[in-house]
């Protein structure tokens, strides 16, 4: 993808307090998961995280960014079959 810039948001009190003790023993029998996850930071300044035992991952998304890129990193990286979700919080 040309274009695309490097983001340097700043993480959100939210996002500074969560936590998932289990990231670091899924990240290191599965390389690929912090791989997708540091490029997701280095590319958008996002700062996504793992849920539960690593079923899935997420990211709070502030307003304006490229979501059509994001997603096409994500599916880059995992595949067509990548399931990528958008939610808001009300």
């Amino acid at each position: 993808m040309t274009g695309v810039q490097t983001c340097a948001l700043p993480i959100s009190p939210v996002e500074a307090l969560l936590f998932n003790n289990l990231e670091r023993p899924a990240f290191a029998k599965y390389l690929a998961l912090p791989a997708l996850l540091a490029q997701l930071q280095t590319r958008f300044g996002l700062a996504p995280r793992m849920s539960g035992s690593g079923s899935a991952c997420f990211t709070f998304l502030p307003e304006g960014l490229p979501l059509p890129e994001i997603t096409a990193t994500i599916r880059a990286a995992w595949g067509d079959g990548a399931v990528v979700q958008e939610t808001r919080l009300a």
